[in-house]
């Protein structure tokens, strides 16, 4: 299932989007294939990301398109989304998988390879490499 899901995976930033363009531009990517939508949010309060994250899997779930929240586990559970996403920063691996359970995709972002080869990702479903910076 997860390797079908992953043809075409979207990671999102509303920017200085207005709302209602954002959304619009969810729901059409939804439309035109995107098979996993990954909500990442770095300038918004608790509040407001949750709001949004509800309003995002309103749409991902009506083209079944599972949502990914990135890096908040209070608002991927709150929201009932199909996963996290954590940094290198973010909580261990170990904790996310302990509160999310196994039936949630996890991942992680590796920004070496040492840490692409750590025992720890064995419990990840994702893992996204990216440049260091």
């Amino acid at each position: 299932m997860l390797k079908e899901t992953l043809r075409l995976y979207l990671v999102t930033n509303r920017y200085q989007d207005p709302l209602e363009s954002f959304l619009k531009k969810v729901e059409q990517a939804c439309q035109s294939g995107v098979t996993m939508i990954q909500l990442r949010e770095k300038q918004l309060t608790t509040n407001q990301y949750y709001e949004l994250a509800k309003m995002v899997k309103q749409i991902t779930d009506t083209y079944q398109v599972p949502l990914i929240i990135d890096d908040r586990l209070d608002v991927c559970l709150a929201v009932d989304a199909a996963g996290l996403h954590i940094g290198d920063d973010e909580l261990p691996v170990s904790v996310a998988r302990q509160v999310l359970g196994t039936e949630k995709i996890l991942g992680v972002t590796a920004k070496t390879v040492k840490r692409t080869n750590q025992p720890f990702l064995s419990q990840t479903k994702l893992r996204n490499i990216g440049k260091s910076r």
